[in-house]
């Protein structure tokens, strides 16, 4: 049937249908997309045209242009900063305008010391103006903070599910129906345009799939290069706009970033990909916490390294575990819990993890979060030791020398000692001097206990999440980290 205008009402409302869908788009926290040629050139990989129409609209003061602008310059390897300060001012701009994206990175440079000082306080004041214009990844930062006790904040489970309950909300919203006369609209699709409406779904389905296959087979490729240790390479492959859609990606690139394999270290860009990874990387997950325990190109926080850990923990990353259970023996960044020291580092210790197996012996060794049991912890002991463990050398070492779970034998104690301060354990270097201070004339030795005091200052000390348990040499009922 040719078309006529009886068929316009059907038309109108169709479109009026897509304005009301944007509309509640907009009131769902989802901008809708603005510069649609600078969005083009960037697809088009024409960078340097989309930049030119960005600076032009973010000249005008467009809140999204503003944002994306800064988002540009910040993707760069190499920020100088002069470049990090517009890049702040850009985004600052674009919040003050009432853009949420903008306000949800802002307060996440606040939080995290990107571009500026950390301050909690406006990094807070962000995320609350970003998620009162319901903008969905606010809502879930701050449901995380009062639900966990983040930054400072008490905990509150009550917001915390109020926020949770209206990000459900929002994303339950149904889309709405078309209005006016519905069988109008399907007689005038039907006869008018029928054969093209048939074909070009298809088409443009396929065109996705394809894309999506071969984004797909990228990502695996880089994945696979890191894995196997060609960073540089790997690099090639993994920087890729589309690479935080992808876990094994985003997981990847972000150690790369925090770790300087294969690009230039970057803590401040490497988080937002850890972040990303993290509800379904436990190695994501650990290595945030790390940063947090360190204080390596974040602000050191222990308590927000347990929250890192716990979450890599529950995704049974082993490594995690083992900083969870020697944090919690220790007290640090969380109130000391002997039940919960023993009860990690014994899951971790389960699955052949030699560090937690020596943490887990000098438990066993000081009846903490278990009864005192020499014979285990001496079996323990000497298991880990067999892998070369520095600690548990040194562990071995105290045995052998006060007699725990094995007679007193101290030409291996001497021996053991020696091996643990060859592999760096400072606490068995000073062992070695003290022994060559304080035994007999026949086998005391100032040289050697010179050497192994300058060796001992010489020796850089370790980081915090490279921390251990040792055996107290001299109170027996105290806990020695190392």
């Amino acid at each position: 049937m040719p078309f006529s205008f009886r068929c316009l009402p059907a038309v109108l409302s169709v479109l009026s249908c897509l304005a009301s869908g944007t509309v509640q788009a907009r009131q769902a926290g989802y901008a809708p997309a603005m510069n649609v040629p600078a969005s083009h050139d960037e697809t088009a990989n024409r960078p340097e045209d989309a930049l030119r129409r960005l600076e032009k609209s973010a000249a005008k003061h467009d809140p999204e242009s503003q944002y994306r602008l800064a988002g540009i310059l910040l993707s760069r390897e190499k920020i100088p900063p002069e470049t990090a300060k517009r890049a702040l001012e850009l985004t600052m701009a674009s919040a003050g305008s009432g853009y949420p994206p903008a306000q949800f990175a802002l307060a996440k440079h606040y939080r995290y010391g990107t571009l500026t000082d950390p301050d909690a306080e406006k990094a807070l004041m962000w995320y609350h103006m970003s998620a009162a214009r319901q903008y969905v990844p606010a809502l879930t930062e701050l449901a995380d903070i009062y639900e966990n006790g983040l930054m400072d904040q008490p905990v509150d489970k009550a917001l915390s599910g109020q926020l949770r309950a209206r990000i459900g909300q929002i994303r339950g919203i149904p889309a709405p129906e078309p209005p006016g006369r519905l069988a109008d609209t399907i007689e005038t699709v039907r006869d008018g345009i029928w054969p093209f409406c048939f074909t070009l779904p298809f088409i443009i389905a396929g065109l996705f799939r394809m894309r999506a296959r071969y984004r797909a087979r990228q990502i695996e490729s880089g994945v696979r290069l890191f894995k196997s240790g060609q960073y540089d390479m790997a690099a090639r492959f993994l920087d890729k706009k589309y690479v935080p859609a992808f876990t094994a990606g985003a997981a990847a690139y972000g150690e790369m970033l925090a770790l300087g394999l294969g690009v230039e270290k970057n803590v401040a860009k490497a988080m937002p990909y850890l972040t990303i990874a993290s509800p379904k990387d436990g190695r994501a997950a650990f290595l945030t916490g790390t940063l947090f325990e360190n204080g390596d190109g974040v602000p050191q926080n222990a308590k927000e390294a347990v929250y890192w850990y716990e979450r890599a923990a529950g995704l049974d990353n082993t490594d995690a575990m083992t900083r969870l259970g020697i944090l919690h023996a220790l007290g640090q960044g969380t109130a000391r819990h002997d039940g919960k020291a023993f009860e990690w580092l014994q899951k971790a210790a389960a699955n052949d993890h030699i560090a937690a197996t020596a943490a887990l012996a000098v438990l066993h060794h000081l009846g903490r979060g278990t009864e005192k049991d020499e014979a285990t912890a001496y079996r323990l002991t000497r298991k880990a030791a067999a892998q070369d463990q520095p600690a548990a050398l040194y562990n071995l070492a105290v045995s052998c020398r006060h007699g725990f779970g094995t007679p007193v034998d101290g030409t291996r104690a001497d021996r053991l000692f020696r091996q643990s301060a060859e592999r760096g354990c400072r606490q068995a270097m000073l062992a070695l001097a003290a022994m060559h201070e304080t035994h007999s004339p026949e086998t005391c030795s100032s040289e050697e206990a010179a050497f192994w005091r300058g060796k001992a200052a010489q020796t850089p000390a370790r980081p915090p999440s490279e921390s251990v348990l040792l055996y107290p040499e001299t109170d027996m009922d105290g806990l020695q980290a190392g």
